[in-house]
């Protein structure tokens, strides 16, 4: 029996890291002879938890969080939280499965007795804060393309660097998307975007985007998929430039797929994405894709062959293209086509293999 640890921030709908490591954990956990522990070391929603397959162990840690609460958990020395934590447990593969204190702990020291340990970087590591524990990683996983041949380039050592495109189970996907909805668009282009209402996500330009698009007289509206501690800062913007009609936060989902389905297109905002599940999850849905220049967006609308990313990450470079599909609705329609063959592009089948490849399984 090989026993598979994947450790990250946060067991949540809204959150993209928790759903590819979901998925990841339901693949693995149908293979014979392996054993699938996810840990989340901070909070694990109950509705969330459904979603694991029966196979899959889960193993929580605090089970709450505060800000801050990363920051204070550094103070510890790592190798000491990775024996608390870990070592009594015995994995043979154990996954660092997002950038942060999971890297921390389990970068604490090398892999030893067969034991591998990787990391799995979905955003990018600025600065390379994290090199000692990278270097005590068999290697380091990123979600892009981009970031691999960043990473590697930065980190300064050839073979310790791959890339894996997170498989996501696109059947179940798309069967949540058929799901109906208690909102109907009345608008001739209907936006939709899913994240975590902060700063990174940049949902505030957004907001300012759809004003601009209203005062210039285009029939389109907005919805915001998720919860998150900008919430009534949003709410009070949305309601002070009167956009009440037109943007919606519907708050958090636990199925964001039926909303995502019934749009005609998904905007990705964001300063700062490693590769986004949300892009992906919405091109398997059969909804294009416009995004800022974030790393894995290039990959992304080249594999789908439709969508735009914008020049810059200016707020009014993503205006353009937002006003370039209101000005141009055709665009839709022909984007909406062409997924239709290269969705499937982005299946969980596409992607497993290269999975089984970097664990050596």
């Amino acid at each position: 029996m090989k026993r598979i640890l994947l450790s990250f921030n946060q067991l949540n709908d809204s959150n993209g890291v928790a759903r590819c490591a979901i998925a990841i954990a339901n693949i693995l956990a149908d293979r014979q002879n392996i054993e699938v522990t996810l840990c989340p070391l901070y909070k694990s929603e109950k509705i969330t938890e459904k979603k694991l397959s029966p196979k899959v162990r889960l193993k929580t840690v605090f089970n709450f969080y505060f800000p801050g609460f990363a920051k204070f958990l550094s103070m510890f020395p790592s190798k000491w939280l990775y024996r608390w934590i870990f070592q009594k447990e015995d994995f043979d593969i154990e996954i660092a499965f997002q950038y942060g204190i999971a890297t921390y702990i389990i970068g604490s020291s090398k892999s030893h007795n067969g034991k591998k340990k990787f990391a799995w970087m979905h955003s990018y590591d600025e600065g390379v804060k994290y090199r000692k524990e990278y270097l005590n990683m068999d290697k380091v996983i990123c979600v892009s393309k981009s970031n691999k041949e960043r990473l590697e380039k930065e980190l300064g050592i050839n073979n310790h660097v791959d890339f894996c495109y997170n498989p996501i189970n696109d059947s179940l996907i798309v069967k949540q998307g058929q799901e109906p909805i208690n909102l109907k668009s009345n608008r001739t282009l209907q936006f939709v975007s899913v994240g975590r209402l902060n700063k990174v996500k940049g949902y505030n330009r957004l907001i300012d985007c759809m004003k601009k698009l209203c005062d210039n007289g285009y029939d389109c509206s907005l919805w915001i998929i998720g919860p998150g501690e900008e919430y009534d800062v949003l709410a009070a913007k949305i309601k002070n430039l009167g956009l009440k009609e037109h943007v919606i936060l519907v708050g958090e989902q636990s199925n964001p797929h039926k909303y995502t389905a019934k749009a005609d297109v998904f905007v990705c905002s964001s300063y700062i994405e490693g590769y986004s599940t949300a892009c992906t999850e919405a091109i398997l849905l059969g909804v294009p894709v416009i995004s800022t220049p974030v790393s894995g967006a290039k990959e992304i609308i080249e594999a789908a062959h439709c969508g735009l990313i914008s020049k810059d990450m200016n707020t009014k470079a993503l205006y353009e293209v937002m006003e370039l599909l209101a000005r141009n609705p055709q665009m839709v329609i022909d984007w909406k086509n062409i997924l239709k063959k290269t969705r499937y592009a982005f299946s969980q089948k596409a992607r497993v293999d290269k999975l089984y490849q970097i664990l050596g399984i």
